[in-house]
């Protein structure tokens, strides 16, 4: 019997070791093959994340342009929209020009004036238009400018109500891509609100519909958009004398901003003499020369120059202390970079009864190009009779004879033919006439100074007043 061949179980072991060689050879291949499309997609996701932060790196949006409305220089205050104050729901907003101390204009929503020399009034807490020619003094209103705000005081009803900054209605932004591919912007924030309504404004200035996060405007590569803002947003207020930031989120998430910044207004004063006649005057210059704005030029100048009120004054008089109650003093608004301060200009119907030699209150307000505004703080300048100081002598009476109080009045007027008190007359006499009182007198409220003399013979008695030229009186 034969014993049995290990031929045949070696065989198969010898293909079972080339076929599981085989699967190697296949699993290395294909695990091979798998690395490679891994490694391969992995550089691909890497490439395409190195583009993408590139393409953000890259991302720039820049404002080159922005137009605020209403930009008119002339539109500083608005009426203040507190319905509890004013006494109706949703008052419309009306603007207010100061045209000079006594005229005003009213705009609804920037247009055309109403009425010139208009005012609101409160009566029964509803607002009526009336029209005042005289608003300076307190009948039936007055008004002043404190803390950047002016103030309206209605005398019939013993109420007060306010004209704020002017506030922006709108904002026409430009805004650039300078990224080399396509760009946009998903939200816009104005002073820390985020705007719900803003669109795309054509080059025929056609609205192409709003945007919101979900359907972003996209600008393409080194190209411009225009986009109008609504700024009439319902709890927030955008004021023309407060600095504001504008941002944009872009389509890759980059945050870019920029802030318009308010003007800086710088105030100053100087006073001159010059001569008048035959007399010297003081003159003051307001100079607003040195104000400036960060990224425009200033546009216009606006000078509120203030004095005491005599007859609302009290016992007060010409001070400083005037300008911290409203209906102590008036007010008058001038335009330009640099004025002076003329009364008879300025407060011609003042000449008489106010405080035209001082103390003197002025604030400037500038506005810029753009249409921001800024006022100074408070210059208040000292009394200066030497603004109004005296110009002639003239003689009242005089009274000479045995039985009889012998004196003569004279009267001492200023350049603008005005009494001028507190002035120091001096007189003597000579030939026959001797001064008995004393010779040197002040003048009193109306300008007016009394000498007595002795006059056993004729003679002269001469009046003296500084700088002037003298009077001489013949007596008897």
């Amino acid at each position: 019997m034969k014993t049995p061949s290990c031929t045949s179980s070696g065989r198969r072991k010898g293909i079972a070791e080339v076929v599981g060689a085989l699967l190697l050879i296949i699993v290395v291949v294909i695990a091979v093959a798998t690395l490679s499309i891994f490694l391969s997609r992995a550089q691909v996701n890497a490439e395409n994340r190195q583009n993408y932060l590139t393409e953000v790196q890259n991302d720039e949006l820049q404002f080159t342009n922005a137009q605020f409305a209403p930009n008119s220089p002339n539109v500083q205050w608005e009426l203040d929209g507190n319905a509890s104050q004013l006494g109706i729901q949703n008052p419309p907003r009306y603007y207010v020009s100061m045209i000079s101390d006594s005229v005003v204009d009213l705009n609804q929503n920037g247009t055309t004036a109403l009425t010139s020399a208009s005012l609101y009034t409160l009566l029964s807490k509803n607002l009526v238009l009336g029209n005042f020619s005289e608003i300076s003094k307190g009948t039936p209103v007055s008004y002043h400018s404190k803390q950047g705000r002016i103030v309206f005081h209605v005398g019939a009803s013993n109420a007060n109500f306010t004209f704020e900054p002017a506030s922006w209605e709108s904002l026409t932004l430009t805004i650039r891509n300078l990224n080399t591919i396509e760009s946009g912007v998903t939200q816009i924030e104005v002073g820390d609100v985020w705007m719900r309504n803003w669109t795309w404004i054509t080059q025929a200035n056609t609205s192409l519909g709003m945007f919101s996060p979900v359907a972003p405007l996209s600008i393409p590569a080194k190209s411009s958009v225009n986009v109008f803002v609504n700024l009439s947003v319902p709890g927030a207020s955008f004021t023309k004398n407060s600095s504001l930031t504008v941002k944009v989120i872009s389509t890759f998430g980059n945050t870019f901003s920029t802030t318009y910044s308010t003007p800086v207004p710088v105030a100053r004063a100087s006073t001159a003499s010059e001569n008048y006649l035959i007399t010297n005057r003081d003159v003051i210059t307001l100079d607003g020369s040195q104000s400036y704005s960060a990224a425009d030029t200033i546009q216009e100048y606006v000078w509120a120059v203030s004095i005491p009120y005599v007859n609302g004054n009290g016992a007060q008089n010409c001070v400083a202390n005037a300008f911290q109650n409203s209906t102590y003093y008036i007010t008058a608004f001038v335009t330009g970079e640099t004025i002076q301060y003329t009364p008879e200009s300025l407060f011609p119907s003042g000449l008489n009864s106010d405080c035209i030699d001082g103390p003197v209150q002025a604030t400037l307000t500038v506005v810029d190009d753009l249409g921001f505004m800024s006022s100074s703080n408070y210059l208040i300048l000292p009394q200066d009779q030497s603004i109004s100081p005296p110009a002639n002598l003239n003689l009242i009476s005089a009274k000479c004879g045995p039985s009889m109080t012998n004196a003569t009045t004279v009267q001492v007027n200023n350049i603008f033919g005005q009494p001028s008190p507190n002035v120091a007359v001096i007189a003597f006499g000579s030939g026959g006439v001797t001064v008995t009182g004393s010779t040197e007198v002040t003048t009193g409220p109306a300008g007016q100074a009394t000498f007595t003399y002795a006059c056993p013979s004729a003679g002269y008695l001469q009046v003296t007043a500084g700088s002037l030229p003298p009077l001489s009186v013949t007596v008897p």
